[in-house]
């Protein structure tokens, strides 16, 4: 039991919470992420699934987000950069779960998780041409290799002979949950906001105040991406303009269980379409699959150019070296793999430089070819 950010937390509360709102959900689910179920038939990848609030589109959304609060209160869930402090900040996890589990039902207030001073802030700078980017630590994932996320249709054990060809541990898959500062000269961009764990301290070190942001671009309406756009039931970024596809908000208005969130952010949402200059420099790119509405953003400043792919991949090693794998986390499984092998075989044919958010800090960095598959060549350092 702990007190954290005013909230009192029991881990025997929590867990009957988290329980009854996964199995209230994945019952109706084509493909149930925390029992081991597998992929759709394939008579059942109609086109309607692709549909914003489809059937496929709410569970996989769902899971996800339930998917969170489970492993917080698992053995092996995210863990805050050391595994020996699971112990130390268990109640903080506790909290956050609390805060997940607020996205994913309507009968949970939202609530702030206290994970920016158990997290380590971090902060990169780089030069894009004449922009200024940072890439911004959030959070850390560490999963359990049990086949329910990655290696799904294959097991845990296929999943173990690539990490351990990369000299990587076998047991768990780690993932870092990062942000992209842009600054163009006259705006100050950012690139989705994590969970809301650390962005607030790693900005700081960026030496930007939240409300000088004046655009935040959302890849996708996941909770790792637009879990600090809200802070204490108010906006984390008074005067900035939350820009995101049409197509992922109005996917995002239709989970009702989201309808606080909506609420809180509808009055400063701008929508776009594919190919739009969404902010002078910054181009959308249709990257849909992960979600009905998944964008990445092409960054352009003379020369230099970079890709920030949101979810196109999750694993550095993984998901580059089995990229036809399937993952959970995708709303389409099948409409992922494919945006995911033509994404990867471009970026590795064009050498183009990309943010990947959730690959290991900073996450700047290219594609390569390996025979019949990729692998991850950072080009940013973490110090």
């Amino acid at each position: 039991m702990g007190k954290m950010s005013g909230v009192r937390v029991r881990r025997e509360t929590v867990r009957p919470l988290v329980e009854k709102a996964v199995g209230e959900h994945k019952a109706n689910c084509h493909r149930p992420m925390l029992d081991g179920g597998g992929v759709p038939p394939k008579d059942d990848r109609d086109d309607s699934s692709s549909r914003p609030g489809s059937a496929r589109n709410r569970c996989g959304a769902m899971l996800f987000r339930l998917s969170l609060p489970a492993w917080l209160l698992s053995g092996s869930g995210i863990h805050f950069m050391k595994a020996d402090l699971m112990t130390r900040f268990r109640p903080a996890l506790l909290a956050a779960s609390l805060f997940v589990i607020g996205f994913a039902t309507a009968s949970f207030a939202t609530v702030s998780p206290a994970w920016a001073a158990e997290q380590q802030p971090e902060a990169r700078a780089f030069k894009l041409g004449a922009f200024n980017l940072v890439a911004l630590h959030d959070a850390q994932f560490i999963l359990p290799n049990d086949g329910k996320v990655f290696g799904v249709g294959v097991g845990p054990a296929a999943v173990t002979q690539v990490l351990d060809a990369a000299g990587a541990p076998t047991e768990n898959i780690t993932l870092s949950v990062d942000a992209l500062l842009v600054k163009t000269g006259k705006e100050i961009v950012l690139i989705d906001t994590g969970i809301g764990g650390a962005l607030q301290g790693s900005l700081k070190l960026a030496h930007v105040k939240p409300e000088t942001v004046t655009d935040i671009l959302i890849t996708h309406a996941h909770p790792d991406h637009i879990g600090g756009l809200v802070k204490n039931g108010a906006l984390a970024f008074a005067n900035a303009k939350i820009r995101m596809s049409a197509a992922e908000w109005t996917w995002l208005q239709s989970e009702t269980q989201m309808a606080d969130v909506v609420k809180v952010i509808s009055p400063q949402v701008a929508t776009f379409e594919p190919g739009a200059e969404v902010v002078p420099g910054i181009t959308a790119v249709d990257l849909k699959g992960h979600t009905p509405g998944h964008t990445g953003y092409e960054i352009v400043s003379g020369k230099d150019h970079l890709l920030d792919f949101g979810d196109t991949a999750h694993s550095s090693i993984i998901s580059l070296a089995k990229p036809i794998w399937h993952i959970s986390f995708d709303n389409d499984p099948d409409l992922g793999e494919q945006n995911r092998v033509e994404e990867l075989a471009k970026l590795a044919k064009s050498q183009e430089t990309i943010f990947a958010p959730h690959f290991p800090f900073p996450g700047v960095g290219k594609i390569e070819p390996q025979a019949d598959h990729f692998a991850w060549k950072p080009t940013l350092s973490a110090k």
